[in-house]
């Protein structure tokens, strides 16, 4: 899946439990930028920021993390991109 600056995805009533975390995610993109995590709405409260470093190819792929926080019980989350990304995978673990 590719985002491009201002895009969002959406995960709905995602099940995160009595408290979630961390965001994993496999990226890649040949510029640096972010992905914020929110939840209920694209401008909801931010449960985190993954920092996605520059992968210098499309194609090429680097697992990063990020903690997050407020992310309990069953709510919409979205992913903010902040700058072109493809993601390949995602998770959220306690």
């Amino acid at each position: 899946m590719a985002g491009a600056s201002g895009s969002w995805l959406k995960f709905a009533d995602a099940a995160l439990g009595s408290s979630t975390g961390r965001v994993t995610a496999r990226v890649a993109g040949t510029s640096a930028t972010t992905i914020e995590v929110r939840l209920d709405r694209p401008d909801g409260p931010r449960a985190g920021t993954l920092t996605v470093p520059s992968t210098a190819d499309d194609y090429t792929y680097k697992e990063i993390t990020a903690p997050l926080t407020g992310a309990r019980g069953d709510r919409d989350v979205y992913l903010v991109f902040k700058g072109e990304t493809r993601l390949s995978t995602l998770s959220l673990t306690p």
